[in-house]
């Protein structure tokens, strides 16, 4: 069976807003956003970006619209997520463009946009730099260049040599908010937690919207690799420096809860500061799904059902503000999964699954499916009905030993002795090690063997 493990959502993750790029900084992701303006010219292109032809199409196009190319024409070509063809198509077209014109800054940067995309960090830093070189400090966006360098500096974990450029791009144009968070995340880096929290506040007194406290949280602890303990520290000078920050509470309770080593003991603090946080704005429906896991989570620690009711009742009040949320309907079906009621579960992820990528939904769906089947696995009812779920979570899976030896199980109980042999024995080429898996292979195996053709 399935152990029932707690896979919390990352409730309201948020990617910085990088010179209208959104993305993670660890480099998983590269989406690029097209904030950027998009002329009735590069419009009419949109069409082509499938085709092996596109950068030539995109040139052409351009010229014909009379219009210059654009670093938003770049980014909204990667937000297609294009080809390796197409990528080597327009870092070609970019290079000559540079041989033509080699003073035009702007054709540095769209490069090193480029190969920022596609993870070649060290060419994108020789572009921008170019780029730097070739504009005058009057020129627009110069301190979008500087933000640049130090994102990527940032993105190789180069904190000392990011420095000066995040210095210089704040100080070209303090307004920026992108720079800002380089500045914020430079100063995370380097146990400077107390500016840290005084930038934090800065930039969610300008932009009430994002909750960064919460997206710097899982940078320090994703990204970053930091400690409980420091992660403890650092937003707990947050919730200092803005005390009337709702975000800043609710962040530091659920950095608490997630990092507590006796989450009984730990348990007043934490409620306290959800209340501090539910009290400064009762519309934030994260802190109501913060709430509804702490609960869980002490149900899980304690065994007491009260636990769990109380983490339906935070739920269900924010069901009722926002029935459509994603994340509150993947927590929901957390917590259905954790108390063995899986067709809730079940119906939860689907939800979830069907409208918004996450990447816990998929193996709690797993986890959801399996369970359901091992349940009436070890009741010796409703075999087939199991079996239906098993192969629910196999089709998501098919690689999942755990299911894999679920089917076995339920296969072996319905003395189809030989299919069963040849599932567990898939299981285990998965997992040799598991000592489960080992003794049911040998059980069937022998019994297999023994059955008549």
């Amino acid at each position: 069976m399935r152990v029932n493990t707690l896979l919390l959502s990352r409730h309201d993750k948020i990617a910085p807003i990088v010179s209208g790029q959104t993305e993670t900084w660890s480099g998983f992701s590269r989406s690029i956003g097209t904030s950027c303006c998009a002329r009735s010219g590069y419009r009419k292109l949109k069409a082509y970006v499938r085709t092996a032809s596109f950068l030539l199409l995109f040139f052409n196009l351009c010229a014909f619209a009379e219009e210059d190319i654009t670093i938003g024409d770049v980014r909204e070509f990667l937000a297609s997520v294009p080809t390796r063809q197409e990528i080597g198509q327009t870092i070609t077209e970019l290079k000559q463009s540079i041989r033509e014109n080699p003073h035009n800054y702007s054709f540095y940067e769209m490069l090193a946009l480029v190969y920022e995309y596609i993870g070649e960090y060290d060419k994108a830093l020789k572009a921008l730099k170019a780029a730097v070189s070739y504009s005058s400090e009057s020129s627009e966006g110069k301190d979008s260049l500087y933000g640049s360098i130090a994102r990527v500096y940032i993105k190789l974990k180069k904190f000392d040599e990011a420095n000066p450029a995040i210095y210089k791009a704040v100080a070209l144009n303090p307004a920026n908010l992108n720079n800002l968070q380089y500045l914020i995340s430079y100063y995370i880096a380097k146990n400077m937690y107390k500016e840290a929290a005084e930038q934090l506040r800065e930039i969610s007194t300008r932009d009430k919207n994002k909750d960064y406290y919460y997206h710097f949280y899982l940078y320090a602890e994703q990204d970053l690799k930091k400690k409980g303990s420091e992660i403890i520290e650092l937003f707990k000078a947050a919730a200092k420096a803005n005390p009337k920050s709702n975000m800043a509470h609710r962040t530091l309770a659920v950095v608490l809860r997630n990092h507590s080593t006796n989450i009984k003991k730990d348990f007043p603090k934490i409620i306290s500061e959800l209340k501090k946080a539910f009290s400064l704005n009762k519309k934030y429906i994260f802190t109501y799904i913060s709430f509804g896991d702490t609960y869980m989570v002490m149900g899980l620690e304690t065994g007491k059902q009260a636990y769990f009711k109380k983490a339906l009742a935070w739920f269900n009040k924010a069901y009722k503000r926002e029935p459509d949320n994603v994340k509150l309907n993947l927590a929901m079906g957390v917590l259905f999964l954790n108390t063995g009621q899986y067709d809730k579960a079940i119906a939860k992820f689907e939800y979830v699954r069907a409208r918004a990528e996450d990447e816990t939904v998929i193996d709690n769906l797993v986890c959801a499916y399996n369970n359901k089947a091992d349940f009436y696995c070890k009741k010796g009812e409703n075999l087939e009905e199991g079996l239906k779920a098993v192969e629910e979570a196999l089709k998501l899976k098919p690689q999942d030993s755990i299911a894999l030896t679920t089917k076995a199980e339920i296969l072996y109980k319905q003395q189809r002795f030989k299919e069963a042999y040849a599932c567990i024995k898939e299981a285990f080429a998965i997992s040799p090690r598991n000592a489960t898996i080992m003794q049911h292979f040998k059980n069937m195996k022998k019994t297999a063997d023994e059955a008549p053709e």
